[in-house]
């Protein structure tokens, strides 16, 4: 069974190739033009890989299936025509069910939480992907109330004060000239920001809500984080008798994998 797994994120597309072993494809960035012509690339990349089936992760809010609000990406109006079944899902679902499977398979109550341009989660609750409506788990967009005593800011989405305004790609890369300096060197500054405080505050409120198992931690800024300093950090703020394991998952293309795990199980309950 030959499967694309695809990964349309706010910096970049990638597209991986699954028969029982990952393969690295294609990377691309996501511009306007890339995602325009999304449907064309797929079409192209799965007649050369013989795909039976595509998986794609994106990073969007969905409903019934189809993508109804993607705020950081520069193109929104996604139409899919494909020549082969495909499942269209959130990318950090895509990365939570990867995470799951490839890695902690033994793990019933987990978050995996995406934090590159934007900031993203998917859970697994009882050993299965829980999407709620279709829009469960958007953390990056949970409001941060005034008693937080920071700067009112203005979201991408068009909300005010959401947490990825205060640590995600495009809020960091607003603060820092040197952003990429910083996020490589997994610099000190990274945990002494207020919005770090904020973000492990989100992530210790998730945890008592769900009374989770695991939290693991990817994408382009997420998996440059010291999971010593995380796990302490979470941990710390927990109230006992809560713990939670955290994991920083390095593992490059997590979204395309889970998005091409997803798509088998497509095809296999077909």
């Amino acid at each position: 069974m030959r499967i694309l797994g695809v990964d349309v994120g706010g910096t970049k597309i990638e597209i991986t190739g699954y028969d029982e072993k990952f393969y690295h494809i294609k990377r691309i960035p996501s511009n306007e033009d890339n995602l325009k012509k999304l449907n064309s690339i797929l079409i192209n990349e799965a007649e050369g890989f013989g795909a039976e089936a595509i998986g794609i992760g994106i990073a969007g809010w969905l409903e019934d299936r189809r993508v109804v609000k993607a705020p950081n990406l520069r193109y929104k109006d996604f139409q899919f025509n494909l020549p082969v079944p495909f499942i269209l899902e959130n990318d950090a679902n895509c990365f939570a069910y990867g995470v799951q499977k490839l890695r902690f398979p033994e793990i019933l109550y987990m978050a995996g939480i995406t934090v590159g341009t934007g900031i993203g989660m998917g859970l697994i609750l009882n050993g299965k992907l829980f999407r709620g409506r279709g829009k469960a788990g958007e953390i990056g967009h949970s409001v941060i109330h005034s008693i937080a005593r920071i700067p009112d800011m203005l979201c991408v989405c068009g909300g005010r004060n959401h947490l990825e305004c205060y640590f995600s790609g495009w809020s960091l890369e607003k603060k820092y000239d040197d952003f990429k300096r910083v996020i490589k060197e997994n610099s000190e500054q990274i945990f002494r920001e207020k919005g770090y405080e904020l973000f492990i505050q989100e992530v210790t409120h998730l945890v008592t809500i769900l009374d989770l198992e695991l939290v693991a931690i990817g994408g382009g800024i997420g998996n440059k984080l010291s999971q010593e300093i995380v796990k302490r950090d979470v941990n710390t703020m927990l109230p006992p008798p809560f713990t939670c394991r955290v994991e920083i998952i390095k593992e490059d293309g997590m979204v395309a994998k889970g998005a091409a795990l997803l798509a088998e199980d497509m095809l296999n309950k077909e």
